[in-house]
């Protein structure tokens, strides 16, 4: 049974209300401010992270209020939650959505309009249903709540065009004040929501993207088996529960049948499962049946479990915005928590083939019209059209029809019609699949950051943050140790690179540029046998081409290289690197050697590989990187001067009292072992 019936009067006060309705002593930071907007009645935008509590900012201004609160909900699994969560509170609240039969509905609406609820959730869509608001007209409503407002903008990750219906429901409504909420804005769509929604001078707040609690980590993997074998190094729930983003279903049941071989009862989630099925997973979690759910984005919204310990993505998503949204689920009990991004080259691929189906061109528009024209009908089995048409209109199928549909072209009863293109905007299609490339090569630089990630995050979202390095990334840890990262990299060497990039003037993409510094035939040296005879053909032969990658990326990071946007990007020169490639300029540039080659000229090498598969093994078990145990140089240290004891192990840089002590003995086993 829930709380009794929080009245519309009684609470004088927002902190009242959280103490005595929701039973917490402190709003977070950013919540005051926004529920003091709202109470002022302004027109408000917040913007703060999954798991920050945006959903409280709305509900105690709405349980002050003596009218009714409309929130616009996307998901019909949320706004169940979170109304079963206010009702369990005592507040007065009721959704409206498909699942309700129309007699049920037509009841609670009757209800609303008699003032019977504080708050009552509705999908977008519902808008456009003839007589809703018109319905909406009738209620007492007193503020109009938008959340996950970004999906109201074109260049939001999650663009949703029913949200473009929320206009005439305001205007019905006698245009209260409203209130947008998203965990996922930038600058950019910051603005486009103002404009959207319209909104009056609102108070704008960005906050809680800077979370010292989460560390932030990424690493490359060599291939599927090498991105596997990551996983399983990393993966460790502790106590709590750790969820694995992955960008398909194969890849979500692959690896979900991988972790449960490895002792963590694990399951696949993903859009393709039947409802009974991811409701099972969902309450499978939450009872820690289940301590791994691996899951492409169709597992997010409404995910509030305080003890995910980690959030590891297998494969970048196509946005920073997704990526944090995803990520930002760890950690949220306030306790240390790591959110670890595996990522490889092949990525990206899989993130353009996202990007291109989604976004057709017109020529594929055309060919799928084409296709139709031939069969006679548009509503046939869709692989009789495979044969009719090139692969990159097959591949954008859905998005073509959806756009045919929209364009008269393919008609009720079946038949298709003419198509004219100037009934689409193909222009506006260009400049959001232009935009899209712009989020992934975001999200790129994430991946391969050198420099703090809370810091990029922070500047990506635009929260002010003085702070330019923290104690809960990878890259500022790398940047405490004392020496290079890796192997510096001759200035000859990178001239070369740079003069072989100069010399295709934007017009080659970085794996043939390296095969051809390395002096290696493949497919485009094939069709264009000119290239061979170019200086830079051969002119880094000694350095292998997956090292060679390496260096261009670090060039890419240094400023030196830019590769342009789209399915298949381009490098060049930039300013800097025509000033280094001119001797005006210069760069340091590292890269990681062999990590078996780290080890120093006295080092036992057989010792040192031992070391650092028992620093594997315990950092695996306390679900943290492998240098927060102890640094290469360390351990290359232990090797060479093999310590017998425990004073001996004192004196090796690198091991302190705290360390000595937690780690002592194991190591002692294994420097003093026959």
């Amino acid at each position: 049974m829930g709380s009794p019936a929080v009245p519309h009067t009684g609470f004088m006060t927002p902190q009242q209300v959280l103490r005595d309705v929701f039973h917490l002593e402190a709003f977070r930071p950013g919540q005051a401010e926004v529920v003091d907007g709202q109470m002022r009645g302004r027109d408000v935008l917040a913007v703060a992270p999954t798991g920050s509590g945006k959903s409280l900012s709305y509900w105690v201004p709405a349980i002050l209020s003596d009218g009714l609160t409309v929130v616009v909900s996307p998901l019909i699994a949320l706004m169940k939650d979170q109304v079963d969560r206010l009702v369990s509170h005592g507040v007065r609240a009721a959704f409206i959505n498909s699942t309700l039969d129309s007699t049920e509905q037509r009841r609670r609406l009757e209800a609303a309009a008699r003032g019977e609820y504080q708050l009552i959730y509705v999908a977008p869509e519902r808008f456009s249903r003839p007589g809703f608001t018109d319905r909406l007209a009738t209620m007492a409503v007193t503020r109009f709540i938008v959340d996950e407002a970004h999906c109201i903008s074109t260049w939001g990750h999650d663009f949703r065009p029913d949200y473009r219906l929320i206009g005439g429901a305001l205007e019905a409504c006698g245009r209260p004040p409203i209130g947008a909420f998203t965990a996922t804005a930038t600058p950019e769509v910051r603005d486009d929501i103002v404009s959207n929604l319209g909104l009056r001078e609102p108070l704008v707040v960005v906050t809680g993207f800077n979370r010292p609690n989460l560390r932030l980590e990424a690493l490359e993997a060599r291939g599927a088996r090498d991105r596997l074998e990551q996983l399983r190094r990393r993966l460790n729930p502790g106590e709590g529960r750790a969820l694995v983003y992955t960008g398909t279903v194969k890849g979500a049941e692959t690896i979900a049948a991988a972790i449960s071989l490895w002792g963590f009862p694990a399951a696949p989630y993903h859009g393709r499962l039947p409802d009974l099925n991811r409701r099972r997973i969902q309450d499978g979690f939450a009872s820690k049946e289940l301590r791994v759910v691996v899951a492409t984005s169709a597992f997010g919204m409404g995910v509030d479990f305080p003890d995910i310990r980690q959030v590891i993505h297998v494969g970048y998503p196509g946005s920073v915005e997704a990526y944090y949204q995803e990520a930002g689920r760890a950690g949220r009990d306030g306790k240390p928590a790591l959110c670890l991004l595996i990522h490889s080259g092949k990525d990206r691929d899989l993130q353009v083939y996202f990007i291109e189906s989604a976004i057709p061109e017109l020529r594929e528009v055309m060919s799928v019209h084409t296709a139709y024209s031939r069969l006679g009908v548009w509503n046939s089995d869709p692989e009789d059209l495979k044969p009719l048409m090139p692969d990159p209109a097959w591949q954008s199928l859905d998005a073509s029809k959806r756009l045919l549909l929209k364009a008269g072209a393919l008609r009720d009863d079946g038949s298709v019609g003419q198509f004219v293109p100037s009934q689409i905007d193909f222009k506006q299609l260009s400049a959001l699949k232009a935009h899209s490339y712009k989020k992934l090569s975001q999200m790129i630089e994430y991946a391969q950051l050198r420099s703090c990630r809370h810091a990029f995050i922070t500047d990506y979202f635009g929260e002010p943050s003085a702070q330019r390095s923290c104690h809960s990334c990878d890259s500022c840890e790398r940047g405490e140790v004392v020496g290079p990262e890796g192997a510096p990299v001759d200035e000859s060497v990178i001239r070369a690179a740079l003069a072989g990039a100069t010399r295709f003037a934007g017009r080659i993409g970085m794996v043939n540029l390296a095969a051809i510094l390395a002096g290696k035939e493949n497919r485009f040296s094939r069709d264009q046998p000119w290239v061979v005879q170019v200086p830079a053909y051969g002119s880094l032969s000694a350095w292998s081409q997956a090292r060679l990658r390496k260096l261009l990326d670090e060039l890419v990071a240094a400023g030196c290289l830019a590769q342009s946007q789209g399915q298949y990007p381009m490098v060049e020169l930039t300013d800097r690197g025509r000033a280094v490639l001119g001797g005006s300029q210069s760069v340091a540039i590292a890269i990681p050697p062999d990590p078996v080659a780290m080890a120093g000229a006295d080092a036992d090498p057989a010792l040192y590989k031992r070391l650092r598969e028992w620093r594997s093994a315990v950092a695996r078990t306390q679900g943290i990187a492998a240098f927060m145990v102890f640094h290469d140089k360390t351990l290359s240290e232990l090797a060479s001067r093999r310590p017998a004891d425990l004073s001996q192990l004192e004196a090796v840089p690198g091991i302190g009292p705290s360390k000595l002590d937690r780690y002592g003995p194991a190591l002692l086993q294994i420097l003093t072992a026959n």
